[in-house]
């Protein structure tokens, strides 16, 4: 973590002692098999609970301007009509057409569609994992992964009331990010429920407030735009007049008061070194607040029927057909719930299940095999008019829907800009791509000391280190930067092809006008 600058009688205690506390946490979770610690859920044995009914429908076959895949959420049916969407149907394989300028799709339903422009937006979160440990054939009792729940086992719904396991023991396997959205519902429901802890996660009380229905009264259009812009200049380190979110996120930053105003990168090595002071000064027990997602279900740990087990950094020792063991103890269940994450740090084929060939039939997985190469993170160089929406190399906000909404405009607007003057490929210039890469390689070096010496997760590739993991991360200078540059990225596609200067000089002056962008730099690439 490098140098401690306050002294031990400015902070009342030793940062030092501390610093080898964390040290020491950290190590005893280390695993030399790193991201092998664990394997794929066998997602094909378990239901989909959220198909009622499967939908049977014969093969089809289109030409048209523009696919996606993924990124529907829950919200579909709020932008979308129904008969412009393909459900239950996974996208198998992408392959660009040289002569046509098309992407053809193949489906899992023999489906052929030909689109002159794809965005893909899997997410990291695609495929469920559970840890590698020793384990009976079968737990004789009931058990499900988070992301498969059993509303049949438990009652309720997504807005909680589980109304079923009030006579249950549950066991919940982890206390991260994948358990909080379950752990409060579980508390409330069941007779009691053991949760098995390897990394404690940051935990506070989110203080949520009730809506008022004057504050509704009294919203003006652009009011959500105003809002998250609020919230993302206060998490990501810069000051704004006004909380206009309030609640425990925002609490964190202002109330540690480190990070310095919006327009000081959030990545520098002095402002890695105040996350670390901030941490000292909060004496957390564990680790930095800042080595992992904040989870807020403070409250629930304080019920009388919550029983916390500390593996001691180690995970639960084993399932046998009653329970688990950890620590040597056996807990006996009646149902065990797997809260231990998804594929994050595996190649984009294995995670979106995916095939994506380029030109000359490159594959992306092949292109990404040494780590992510990207402009601005969502094109690649050989895969025409192609956006991948993703984390990767991209700029990252908490409320992750604010992101996509920023790289949604924008890709929404380079693809109406070419499709309305008849340019048929888009595609990255190879040095613009190269010096992104680098960009992103160098901002990542500003935080490594302080990310190395996290406890093992994926914020840090289960503590390995390596030059795919610098390749592999996001936006080091934080999202309100990114966005500025996503801004005006449609500036920066401005290398014409095959086409004559005058219309050249054209074309650059109408995108510039558009953004108000005085210094034109090259990016992608187009041809007609």
């Amino acid at each position: 973590m490098g140098c401690i600058g306050p002294n031990e009688s400015k902070l009342g205690f030793d940062p030092k002692v501390l610093q080898d506390k964390y040290r020491a946490e950290r190590d005893k979770r280390l695993r030399s098999d790193g991201t092998n610690q664990y394997v794929p859920l066998d997602q094909d044995s378990l239901p989909d609970p959220y198909i009622e009914s499967p939908i049977t429908r014969g093969p089809i076959q289109e030409d048209i301007d523009f696919l996606t895949m993924g990124g529907w959420g829950l919200w579909w049916d709020m932008v979308l009509e129904p008969d412009k969407a393909l459900f239950q149907t996974e996208l198998q394989a992408l392959g660009w057409n040289e002569d046509s300028g098309r992407w053809i799709g193949t489906t899992s339903r023999n489906d052929q569609i030909r689109a002159k422009f794809v965005a893909t937006a899997s997410g990291p979160l695609q495929n469920a994992k559970i840890l590698r440990f020793p384990r009976s054939e079968t737990f004789k009792e009931h058990s499900f992964h988070t992301n498969r729940w059993d509303y049949g086992y438990t009652g309720g719904d997504t807005t909680g009331n589980l109304d079923k396991i009030s006579d249950k023991r549950i066991g919940i396997i982890g206390t991260g990010t994948t358990a909080v959205q379950a752990v409060p519902h579980l508390a409330e429901g069941a007779k009691h429920l053991y949760l098995f802890q390897r990394t404690p996660s940051s935990v506070d009380a989110q203080n949520n407030q009730l809506t008022d229905p004057a504050w509704v009264a009294s919203l003006t259009p652009g009011w959500q735009n105003q809002k998250m812009e609020n919230f993302n200049t206060i998490v990501s380190g810069g000051q704004a007049n006004e909380d206009l979110v309030n609640d425990g996120w925002t609490h964190i930053i202002r109330r540690l008061s480190v990070l310095g105003g919006k327009d000081q990168p959030s990545a520098s090595a002095d402002n890695a070194l105040n996350r670390q002071l901030a941490d000292f000064e909060k004496m957390e027990q564990i680790r930095a607040r800042f080595c992992g997602r904040p989870c807020f279900y403070l409250p629930t740990f304080n019920r009388p029927n919550v029983i916390l087990v500390d593996t001691d950094g180690q995970g639960i020792d084993k399932i046998t057909e009653e329970g688990i063991v950890a620590g040597g103890k056996s807990y006996k269940l009646d149902c065990i719930i797997y809260a231990t994450g998804f594929e994050y740090s595996v190649n984009h084929t294995n995670r979106s299940s995916l095939v994506i060939r380029g030109r000359g039939g490159l594959t992306l997985s092949e292109k990404w095999k040494n780590g992510a190469s990207t402009l601005h993170g969502m094109h690649r160089r050989g895969f025409p008019n192609l956006y991948i929406i993703s984390l990767l190399q991209s700029g990252v906000t908490p409320n992750l829907t604010h992101m996509l909404d920023e790289q949604a405009i924008h890709i929404a607007y380079i693809t109406l800009y070419c499709m309305n003057r008849h340019i048929n490929v888009l595609y990255t210039a190879a040095d613009d791509e190269s010096k992104w890469v680098q960009t992103i390689v160098e901002l990542g070096k500003l935080q490594q000391d302080f990310v190395k010496e996290c406890t093992p997760g994926y914020y840090n590739n289960e503590g390995k280190e390596s030059e795919l993991v610098l390749r592999n991360s996001i936006y080091g200078l934080g999202s309100p930067a990114f966005i500025q540059i996503d801004g005006r990225y449609a500036c920066q596609f401005v290398i014409i092809t095959f086409m004559l200067d005058s219309h050249v000089l054209r074309l650059l002056d109408e995108i510039c006008t558009v953004h108000q962008v005085d210094q034109v730099t090259r990016g992608l690439r187009v041809r007609v």
